[in-house]
């Protein structure tokens, strides 16, 4: 009863730490550059254009914009909070206020992302304005080192319910279907990204689920591996036994057979 019980709590504290997992690795694989840099634009420019309207500013600014430039390579201003930085090569080309806006957007996200931030992830939430650190290199970090820590909970809960599981055979699979039920929910965050009806509050997903897919697919096939393992594990002793039966029932012929007994000599 106590195994029992055991392998019941060992079980689902492992479910969890594969859940965790899970959504850490999403997260930390949607945070990296080349995944975010396409979302964040997209999201940027939609909260801009409510809040700051950076095309419409260009335009008004555009005759101020190319008499600064005439004579530096950078022009910087701040907005609610927010610092944006347009190449002035870009405003001496002749570009239109929605391609500098662009521009804009672009340099703020990689600007966002590679800035160094004082204070740890969560104590970001009282000293910076979202959504800067939540998309920074640093954030990509944050969550992949929950990755790792909850990898360590997942190896020493399945080295636990090793020891506890009376037929080690079922071990992989006992494993490679917690693997599979700790997936569905992440494959449920892609399902639910593309119908969402707010397209602003979609973006907003997307920058840190855009992975959702590909990290179900990768901890699928984990799962797969597992179950095939057992599987293998199994046939062996399917076929250990089969080998055993047949070595015994050779025996036992063996045994049953009357022996041979050397012929007689004649006398003459």
């Amino acid at each position: 009863m106590i195994r029992g019980l055991l392998i019941v709590l060992s079980s689902v504290l492992l479910f969890v730490s594969l859940l965790i997992a899970g959504i850490s690795w999403d997260l930390s694989s949607s945070l990296q550059y080349k995944s975010i840099e396409g979302n964040a634009v997209s999201f940027i420019g939609q909260i801009s254009g409510q809040q700051i309207n950076i095309t419409q500013q260009i335009e008004s600014g555009m005759n101020m914009l190319k008499f600064y430039c005439a004579t530096n390579q950078e022009y910087r201003a701040t907005l609610q909070n927010y610092t944006f930085r347009l190449s002035c090569q870009s405003v001496n080309s002749g570009e239109s206020a929605s391609q500098l806006a662009s521009e804009v957007i672009t340099n703020f996200v990689s600007d966002a992302y590679n800035a160094s931030y004082s204070c740890t992830y969560w104590d970001c939430f009282g000293k910076y304005p979202a959504p800067t650190f939540l998309i920074s290199r640093q954030a990509e970090f944050y969550w992949r080192s929950i990755f790792y820590y909850s990898l360590i909970a997942v190896l020493g809960l399945s080295a636990a319910l090793f020891f506890l599981v009376e037929k080690k055979r079922n071990f992989p699979f006992v494993i490679g279907w917690n693997v599979v039920l700790a997936s569905l929910p992440i494959l449920g965050i892609s399902k639910l990204l593309p119908i969402l009806n707010n397209k602003l509050i979609s973006d907003a997903a997307s920058l840190f689920f855009s992975q959702s897919t590909a990290t179900f697919i990768r901890m699928i096939l984990v799962s797969a591996a597992l179950l095939v393992t057992g599987l293998i594990m199994k046939l062996f002793e399917v076929e250990f036994k089969i080998y055993n039966l047949f070595s015994k029932d050779r025996s036992s012929v063996q045994k049953a057979a009357p022996a041979k007994t050397p012929p007689k000599k004649t006398k003459k």
